[in-house]
C-alpha cells in the first residue's frame, strides 16, 4: 500500500466513518482533477459562520454598540466581576477591552 501515508491525511480526529470511507474511495479510484471530490468539505460550514459573524458585527454598529470581537472567557470573567457591566455595554460603553 504505496499511497497509506497520504490517506492518514483524511482521517482527522473524530472524524465520521461514513467520511472515512469517501476519503479513502477517493484515493483508490485516482479521480481525475475535473471529477467531483466525494469528501465532505468544512468550506461551507466555515463560510456560514463568517456570515454571521459578520452580519452580527455590522448589526452591533448600527445599534452603536462595541463590535469588537472578545475573549470569551475574559468577557465573562469581566461580566462575573462586574455584573452591571452588560446593562453599561448596552447604554453604549465600550465596557471590554479589545485582545
Amino acid at each position: 500500500m504505496t499511497w497509506a501515508p497520504s490517506l492518514t491525511l483524511c482521517f482527522p480526529r473524530g472524524s465520521r466513518r461514513r467520511h472515512r470511507r469517501l476519503c479513502a474511495r477517493q484515493f483508490e479510484a485516482s479521480a481525475a482533477p475535473d471529477d467531483a471530490l466525494l469528501v465532505p468539505s468544512p468550506l461551507t460550514p466555515r463560510l456560514l459562520a463568517a456570515s454571521l459573524i459578520t452580519g452580527q458585527i455590522a448589526a452591533l454598529r448600527d445599534l452603536g454598540l462595541a463590535s469588537h470581537p472578545v475573549e470569551l472567557v475574559s468577557a465573562l470573567a469581566a461580566l462575573q466581576r462586574d455584573p452591571m457591566s452588560f446593562v453599561r455595554w448596552l447604554n453604549h460603553e465600550n465596557v471590554f477591552a479589545r485582545a
